[in-house]
């Protein structure tokens, strides 16, 4: 069973696209989220997204640790420091992850 999220991001690109201009692009979504969660994509290979997360979250952690260091250095050379709040991007960036380490996309 796919999570909610999942289920949902077909319809969320369609959403994003009022004018119909890329219509074929939600059913490729629908087609290339099922392939992932399945384990699918690759041939030769089955490695579901929920194991490959589960195998993976020392490295999630990990770029987590980076794009937080690496967003607060550029962002004080190009504002100036202590001008962008690096609380709340801490915050976000540690949510986001728990919410893909979790499975709850």
């Amino acid at each position: 069973q796919l999570p909610d999220g999942l289920q949902r991001l077909p319809d969320r690109f369609a959403a994003a696209d009022p004018r119909g201009v890329a219509p074929d692009v939600a059913p490729g979504v629908r087609a290339l989220v099922r392939c992932a969660w399945d384990g699918t994509m690759l041939p030769g290979q089955t490695l579901p997204l929920r194991e490959a997360i589960q195998n993976s979250t020392a490295e999630l952690d990990a770029a987590a640790i980076e794009f937080m260091s690496s967003t607060q250095r550029e962002m004080d050379a190009m504002l100036g420091p202590g001008v962008f709040d690096h609380g709340m991007l801490a915050r976000d960036v540690v949510g986001a992850f728990g919410l893909i380490k979790s499975l709850n996309f």
